[in-house]
């Protein structure tokens, strides 16, 4: 567990830990194209932070890839970085067991410099245009925070903020998520919400946002549970809404239910664009941030978008719905290329029928999921060839397939359709792929097992010149 120090401790923990580091811009970079064109190309050649030092046109310096590899969510949650994947949820799901504290402070950093009024203007704000077809600037790194009404929890999310004038920008949300419920309520009330937007926190607040946890359990709750420590809050200037101190910069405003604008389109996790033409707005009240902000920003179309989804939060969730009706399932996995739609679990497969029934179980709990896989466990589910290798010689189609039609689908799925009025949703087809062996067979003895005493050589010993 860590010290909750924001975003800046964060990075400094970076800047000491080995094989990390941070990737520095210092050439003048436009935040149109140009600034997330340098992101996607560094995707698959350096995995670092990147710290734009010299945005065109703002004053302050813009960090992003922060949740670019599992390996920083490791750092962010306290644990070794070459913590493997499945040790990471694990530990995320454990956590998630326990309480946290909270402590309020008079002021904090994150209110050094405060914008009220006709003063404030977004565009001042680094924010980027990073789709060649997204339709304006996103913000998309901020932590949405309101307040629950019926329980006085303090609810987090992330969700597409896109800029539509000086003191105004719209919320994308499903009525169905958290956030969407507490609008329907304030309109039911004919009340406004007030909100506050963190951009740039520590990363467990980030995280906590992604927790897939009851709505009448307060956010920041959950970073305390995650970190282990007293988290600091300080009231917002314009409401009663709580915020890091340490935080960067705060957007504090309301939202008067039934007001909406088109938005879009935006380049999504599934790598397609989406639209929303009833998109919420949001009234900007006041800007508040610290006297020298460090900007961050989140590339939609990229790794580190699905990583801080998929990875642990949502991939946790999944684990204990499925433990929860079926005991022997021992892991579970949403790849990363896979956009949330694949997911892989892993069982100790005692009875024959319960990997159909944790296929089944997966496909209902998720309406992301559209594919299934189930194997053994000694097969490691986050190994694509180990996973391929389960497919092409535990699986038959004509007896391991789970086909459901006709399900609902989400919008950013270019594959799905409609039954009839397409105001109803797109509906999709799930399926699950049952790679387990007959619970009374003995598993096949893999013949890729490295023979002794030879398994633990070192091959630098062999090889004369340098490893590619």
């Amino acid at each position: 567990m860590h010290d909750a120090q924001g975003l800046r401790g964060f990075l400094d923990l970076l800047r000491q830990t080995e094989d990390e580091g941070i990737a520095v811009v210092e050439r003048s970079v436009k935040t149109e194209f140009e600034l997330g064109t340098v992101v996607k190309k560094l995707e698959n050649v350096d995995d670092r932070v990147v710290l734009f030092q010299n945005v065109e046109g703002h004053d302050m310096p813009v960090v992003i890839n922060v949740f670019g590899t599992k390996a920083r969510t490791a750092l962010a949650l306290g644990m070794d970085r070459d913590s493997t994947a499945q040790q990471t949820v694990a530990e995320f799901a454990s956590r998630l067991d326990q309480r946290g504290a909270t402590r309020k402070c008079a002021q904090g950093p994150v209110q050094e410099k405060v914008i009220k009024s006709a003063s404030i203007d977004l565009g001042t704000l680094p924010v980027g245009v990073h789709a060649p077809e997204q339709g304006g600037k996103y913000i998309n790194s901020g932590v949405f925070v309101v307040r629950d009404a019926s329980t006085g929890a303090l609810n987090g999310g992330i969700y597409r903020l896109m800029v539509q004038g000086k003191d105004t920008l719209t919320v994308s949300v499903d009525p169905g998520h958290d956030l969407g419920r507490i609008i329907s309520r304030g309109k039911q009330r004919a009340e406004p919400v007030p909100f506050a937007i963190i951009i740039g926190a520590d990363p467990a607040v980030y995280l906590a946002s992604q927790a897939k946890v009851p709505m009448s359990r307060d956010l920041y709750d959950v970073v305390g549970a995650l970190t282990g420590a007293t988290v600091d809050l300080v009231e917002c200037v314009s409401n009663d809404l709580l915020v890091p101190p340490s935080a960067e910069i705060v957007l504090e405003g309301h939202i008067v239910p039934g007001e909406t604008a088109a938005e879009g389109p935006y380049g999504e996790f599934s790598y397609y664009y989406g639209s929303d033409p009833w998109a919420t707005l949001c009234r900007i009240d006041a800007v508040t941030y610290r006297s020298d902000p460090i900007y961050m920003d989140l590339h939609p179309v990229h790794t580190e978008h699905r990583n801080l989804w998929l990875h642990p939060g949502r991939e946790a969730s999944l684990l204990a719905k499925l433990q929860s009706q079926v005991s022997d399932v021992t892991a579970a996995h949403l790849p990363v290329d896979g956009a949330g739609m694949v997911c892989v679990i892993s069982i100790d497969k005692w009875h024959n029928g319960d990997s159909k029934r944790a296929l089944m179980i997966a496909m209902a709990s998720d309406v992301f999921i559209k594919h299934a896989v189930i194997v053994n466990d000694d097969v490691d589910i986050t190994d694509p060839k180990k996973v391929l290798w389960a497919l092409a010689t535990r699986f038959q189609a004509d007896r391991d397939i789970v086909l459901v039609p006709g399900v609902r689908g989400y919008a950013e799925d270019p594959s799905g359709y409609y039954d009839g009025d397409e105001s109803t949703g797109k509906l999709t087809t799930k399926i699950g792929y049952d790679a387990t062996l007959p619970a009374a067979e003995d598993v096949a003895t893999p013949a890729d097992i490295l023979p002794e005493p030879y398994a633990e050589i070192d091959v630098t010993d062999y090889v004369t010149n340098p490893l590619r």
